[in-house]
């Protein structure tokens, strides 16, 4: 508690100095390293010779004195940055007093609007969100959006009822690898040099999301991968991406293991979309960047039910999906032969002008130079 309480007065004795009207600090808080969500940010800022771009990390310090040491070293950056850039709820953000010379920049993790989070979660008391979801105590200054339909569910989640007009549908930057020739060809290649397996097969991508409290964590088992393997035949190959937070997903039975291959955590989702031809997902944001590619799309929603009654949507799970619901491992068996009949890309390219208009491989160029107008 002393390090809190102190992080406030040591800011305001650095922000004392200048703001450095050419420097950006990414601030990340569960990763060491540098996530997608800010990748292409980085690159793109570091090629720009009159910016400083610091990336900073709050994971994984150390210990006590570790700790002290940054946290000293994040709030002197911020104290005289022209913009931070996060991408979650912070914490830091959210307990210092912002100067109003300095832009925070709220990327999200996430693209569109499907499960609801902040304050637009609904608890068993009626209460909306969390004391820790409410958008740094409105000290956000810019919110990107992939597309004009999605920023009122943004408005609503980070209550910025009174400041709409800082959540805007500029793209996101992580999106723009997916219009590069050269880096869709190298992940596919980087895919196939893993999974020698899957070369010249028809490659689903099954992509669920996780169960229960992020603490506990599980994957839903309820596709028969045996049953789908001989409903499918040789042709197909499904890899599966569990939840990153999942700790201990479901194992592939041994007698399927050359179907169906389970891409380890540090095989980026990105690589796999690039070298997929078909995804299964259920009730994840992935949906959204796939659209990108506007290849088939179904959604195995066994327990939407009781997903609902959990969670909860911005938009009607039925009516937004851009492929069909399936609820059993027959029927997405069937889907998946009728495809060799012809795919119809209207559905799935009207969801992705709906919501990811704005992602058009230039976002990170908008995004940077919102950041640093004054």
């Amino acid at each position: 508690m002393a390090l809190e309480a102190a992080l406030p007065i040591l800011y305001r004795a650095f922000s004392l100095r200048p703001v450095d009207k050419r420097k950006v600090v990414i601030l990340e808080h569960t990763e060491s390293g540098i996530d997608q969500s800010f990748a292409t940010l980085y690159r793109e800022l570091g090629t720009m010779g009159d910016v400083k771009v610091r990336f900073m990390s709050t994971k994984n310090m150390g210990g006590a004195v570790g700790r002290i040491r940054g946290y000293l070293n994040v709030v002197r950056e911020i104290a005289t940055a022209k913009a931070v850039a996060i991408r979650s709820t912070s914490f830091l953000i959210n307990a210092l007093p912002m100067r109003k010379d300095t832009k925070v920049a709220q990327l999200w993790h996430a693209c569109g609007a499907f499960k609801r989070f902040g304050a637009s979660i609904v608890s068993p008391e009626g209460t909306r969100g969390t004391s820790t979801q409410k958008a740094e105590d409105n000290k956000t200054s810019l919110v990107t959006v992939s597309s004009e339909e999605v920023v009122w569910a943004f408005v609503e989640a980070m209550r910025l009822q009174d400041r709409p007009e800082v959540v805007k549908p500029i793209g996101i930057s992580r999106t723009d690898v997916f219009f590069d020739a050269d880096y869709l060809q190298a992940s596919r290649e980087l895919v196939y040099q893993r999974f020698p397996q899957i070369a010249g097969r028809s490659v689903i991508l099954y992509a669920p999301t996780f169960r229960n409290e992020p603490s506990v964590a599980t994957s839903p088992d309820e596709l028969d991968i045996p049953a789908l393997k001989e409903r499918l035949g040789e042709h197909y190959a499904l890899l599966i991406k569990h939840h990153p937070i999942v700790a201990d997903p479901p194992q592939v039975p041994e007698s399927c293991r050359d179907f169906a291959l389970v891409a380890p955590a540090d095989c980026s989702i990105n690589d796999l979309m690039c070298a997929s031809d078909i995804c299964v997902t259920d009730y994840s944001s992935l949906v959204f960047e796939w659209s990108l590619f506007e290849k088939p799309t179904a959604f195995f929603a066994f327990d939407l039910d009781s997903y609902l009654d959990e969670r909860g949507f911005y938009y009607d799970y039925d009516s937004m999906t851009p492929g069909p619901i399936l609820k059993t491992t027959e029927e997405l068996g069937d889907w998946i032969l009728s495809l060799d009949e012809g795919f119809d890309r209207t559905e799935i390219h009207a969801f992705r002008e709906r919501f990811m208009g704005a992602c058009d491989g230039h976002s990170t160029e908008r995004i940077i130079a919102e950041m640093l107008a004054d």
